[in-house]
């Protein structure tokens, strides 16, 4: 898509409104779209929000896939996620556009949950006119097949991979103990529990943190408590390029992943490309990465961290 379009897509109120107007068959998508939504909408302002979000941008990149003559007779129309552009993708087809319509699907853009406000907005449209859809793993194929037994056939597992040496780049030292986590620093990653954790370390160990995010000061503060034979550094926010150019230089014995919710993490697969054993909390598709051949899995359900 011509790099010119993304202005057109910008999200504002003004553009999405327009959108709403001007796009291609607009008015009479959403009114036969908003029955199939009407035990959710009525009921949550929160996800009246989200799906008028959603069919704005939706209509828009789907009016430019009908019109745009580079993009008008495409063979495969592809989105990497199963949120709006997947739901362009459904409008363009029912509209007439000859492409296959398919779509990755990942953790957040899968799940329903009323009760923490997740919600997918146009969900069981996608899935019935798109072509194939492809989760990252088994459990998101799973959680799809449950909910849409229908189109089972057409909902597969297409698993995502890094790139790596396979080999470990820096031999390990025996000084200390080396530890690695990487994401950002949101409660959901519970970062706070390796840190707490590490205060009943007995023996040498180096802990990095690669990311940075809203807890980092938080995170800092609770490091800073930490026994004098426990070392640590917390990058801050850097780049994917920054992440793999550490594993490459530095030596790393363990890769620690506490998270409270995953889909199929790409920093775990990144770790583990590099020969770095893993441990990890069993969440997600997590264990469909993690076996004992190459680390363990941690219980979920971790104790309150003092």
């Amino acid at each position: 898509m011509r790099s010119d379009l993304a202005r057109r897509f910008a999200y504002t109120l003004g553009n999405n409104i327009r959108n709403l107007f001007f796009s291609v068959g607009g008015w009479p998508s959403i009114s036969h779209m908003t029955r199939s939504e009407r035990y959710m909408i009525p009921h949550h302002w929160w996800a009246m929000k989200r799906f008028v979000y959603s069919i704005a941008q939706g209509l828009a990149v789907s009016t430019t896939l009908q019109k745009d003559p580079s993009l008008s007779q495409a063979n495969i129309l592809y989105s990497y996620w199963l949120t709006t552009a997947a739901l362009a993708i459904a409008l363009a087809k029912r509209f007439g556009h000859p492409g296959l319509g398919v779509s990755r699907a990942h953790r957040f853009e899968l799940y329903t949950d009323v009760a923490n406000k997740r919600y997918q907005p146009l969900q069981a449209e996608i899935v019935n006119i798109l072509d194939w859809i492809a989760p990252i793993s088994d459990n998101g194929c799973d959680y799809l097949h449950t909910v849409y037994p229908a189109h089972q056939a057409k909902i597969s597992t297409c698993r995502l991979g890094v790139v790596g040496p396979g080999k470990p780049t820096v031999l390990p030292s025996e000084k200390s103990l080396r530890i690695v986590t990487c994401s950002r620093l949101v409660p959901l990653k519970q970062i706070h529990l390796l840190v707490a954790a590490l205060k009943h370390c007995i023996f040498p160990v180096f802990w990095t943190h690669l990311g940075g995010g809203p807890e980092e000061r938080a995170i800092r503060q609770q490091a800073a408590s930490l026994p004098a034979h426990v070392t640590w550094e917390v990058t801050g926010t850097i780049q994917n390029k920054q992440v793999l150019q550490y594993y490459e230089e530095q030596p790393v014995d363990l890769f620690v992943n506490v998270s409270q919710i995953e889909g199929a993490p790409v920093s775990v697969m990144e770790a583990m490309s590099y020969s770095i054993p893993v441990y990890a909390t069993a969440v997600g598709a997590t264990k469909e990465l993690v076996n004992e051949g190459n680390g363990r899995l941690l219980s979920p359900k971790s104790p309150r961290s003092s």
